[in-house]
């Protein structure tokens, strides 16, 4: 990601760049003010507004028109930020904000919380960075606090916007931080759907007009492809924009469902594909490869997923702008089924303890039983005081409500996360992850977006001959006609005869680093520490190399966390 680091206070923060492999774009020092920022020079921007006074940008603008939409180009963000109150609601986009001007720093963030910063006190002044190992490295701070952590690990994604270090505060979706060197206030701002969207345009225009760059505009924009429908559904938008060129891009093994069905629709379709797919790299690439994925993910994703996300530098080097279909969940009312499927009942009485128990995902049990008694507790708290700041549930309707909760929690944390790690390597953004697209998909009924029905109308409308492709979910094929539950049952079956895909990604990646995963174990830092379930981490890396395959996913998931938790400290 673009990023920013900084230091208020009278003295200076020992900040070496060769510790962290990076060379600023720009540095700051003035009024005890002292900013680094730099990454992808197309995210990250200075604006200075007189000689100790100015605006730092990290992230993307996205300004939507009536038929295609603008990225903000430094002289964009000039004209909006020289308004002496810039509404930040006004524009779509993932960004951070930053003012600074004599001693004081003001921190805003995009209203859906895309992209954030961290925030700690420390000796004589007070330290923020948008890098949260970055900010606990230095201020020495790096105390987990598995209260925040439990819907990490227990449940899908966070759902609080508190931070996971004790001590570090995180800036909340649509947020302001004021800082001095003497003092920190947070304010924050949990997003609500407008009465009257920001568009005038229909949902359908919306998303069309996000797929289109403006004339001015030289790169061209690339659709990631998959065999899912939420990729399918912007293709179907993408071929209608009347460009000569149609570029997408997918990432994988050759024989996975996914790349073999985007394939197809690339070669029938005459679309103009990059696929990538390197071998793995040597065994010390690939570790520095995830435990930089691991420092900056925070366990949203197991470290090994870095190999099959690693391949946008092609498409910089290409020029091109990365479009990503994440969230079109949203769209086809797909989030939290489990939820509101069997837990309506306790959605309308409010029962928090039991809906925790519809939040709840597996995970192996690293940890000693006294931390998951405070995770489980946690988890408890932190959906419960998220409550308080919901609509209520009877007025709002419960698919509006649990779609709300998503775009609070969800959005922000988990694609939020990923939207950061990109903006270092590429310009890209998400269509369905914009404020100008939820204002409007949350005034359709959720009758029109159950079982994709509205994808689907889009499909049939734009690109009908999309529908002869059958579609993927987790690597498993299944009829483009099916409906959501016609779907379940159809890919439960497919897994109980065996006739679903298997990838051997773990095991290629664990394989050669057996003796790496043997010297963490048995580290001093992992033996001392007292979070950890040693008896059980020992027991499924020796059976695993002991030839008990069924172990790889629960060790990756331990070295994600042990990777994250090391990042900490850069021990």
């Amino acid at each position: 990601m673009s990023w920013i680091l900084g230091y208020i206070g009278p003295g200076k923060v020992n900040i070496s760049l060769r510790k962290y492999h990076h060379t600023p774009l720009y540095k700051i020092d003035v009024n005890h003010t002292h900013i680094i920022t730099g990454g992808n020079s197309k995210t990250c921007f200075h604006i200075k507004t007189d000689k100790e006074s100015g605006w730092i940008v990290s992230g993307v603008g996205l300004k939507l028109g009536m038929t295609s939409v603008k990225l903000f180009s430094y002289d964009d963000w000039v004209d909006f930020l020289f308004d002496q109150n810039p509404d930040f609601n006004k524009i779509d986009g993932h960004f951070i904000a930053l003012k600074y001007q004599n001693g004081l720093i003001k921190c805003y963030n995009d209203q859906l919380g895309l992209r954030t910063i961290f925030i700690t006190k420390i000796k004589n002044g007070i330290l923020f960075s948008t890098r949260l190992d970055w900010a606990a490295q230095l201020s020495k701070i790096s105390e987990i606090d598995f209260k925040e952590f439990s819907s990490i690990w227990l449940s899908s994604s966070q759902i609080s916007h508190k931070n996971l270090i004790k001590g570090i505060h995180r800036l909340s979706p649509g947020g302001k931080a004021v800082i001095t060197k003497d003092s920190l206030n947070l304010e924050k701002k949990p997003w609500y759907p407008d009465k009257n969207p920001l568009s005038s345009l229909n949902c359908q225009q919306v998303l069309k007009s996000f797929l289109k760059l403006d004339s001015k505009s030289n790169e061209p924009l690339s659709l990631g492809l998959s065999g899912g429908l939420d990729s399918r559904v912007l293709l179907s938008l993408f071929l209608n924009n009347n460009d000569k060129n149609h570029f997408v891009h997918t990432f994988g093994q050759p024989d996975e469902p996914d790349i073999i069905v985007a394939s197809r629709i690339a070669a029938n379709e005459s679309l103009q594909l990059s696929y990538y797919n390197d071998p793995l790299p040597d065994l010390e690439k690939m570790i520095n490869l995830m435990s930089d994925y691991a420092s900056r993910t925070f366990v949203i994703e197991p470290v090994s997923s870095i190999f099959k996300l690693k391949y946008y530098y092609y498409l910089e080097e290409q020029n091109k702008i990365a479009i990503d279909g994440a969230f079109g969940e949203m769209a086809r009312r797909q989030y939290s089924i489990k939820l509101l499927f069997f837990g309506k009942k306790d959605l309308i009485e409010g029962n928090i303890k039991k809906i925790a128990k519809h939040f709840i995902v597996n995970r192996p049990t690293i940890f000693t039983q006294d931390v998951y008694n405070i995770m489980k507790n946690g988890l408890i708290d932190t959906i419960s005081s998220e409550w308080q700041s919901m609509p209520d549930i009877k007025t709002y309707g419960i698919e509006n409500f649990i779609d709300l909760l998503n775009i609070r929690n969800r959005l922000p944390f988990y694609q939020g996360t990923e939207q950061a790690r990109l903006d270092e390597e590429i310009i890209s953004y998400m269509p369905f992850a914009q404020p100008t697209f939820l204002n409007n998909i949350l005034i359709m009924s959720p009758e029109q977006k159950r079982d994709g029905k509205w994808f689907r109308s889009l499909i049939n409308e734009n690109r009908p001959s999309l529908k002869k492709y059958p579609l993927v979910k987790n690597n498993i094929y299944y009829p483009y006609q099916l409906n959501t539950i016609s779907a379940a049952i159809w890919k439960r079956a497919k897994v109980k005869l065996g006739l679903n895909y298997t990838d051997d990604l773990s095991h290629l990646i664990l394989q050669p680093m057996k003796e790496f995963i043997f010297d963490i174990v048995n580290s001093s830092e992992v033996v001392t520490y007292p979070a950890y379930n040693h008896v059980y981490i020992k027991h499924i890396i020796t059976n695993y190399y002991n030839g008990n395959k069924e172990q790889a996913d629960s060790i990756i998931w331990w070295l994600t966390f042990e990777l994250w938790r090391k990042s900490l400290t850069n021990k």
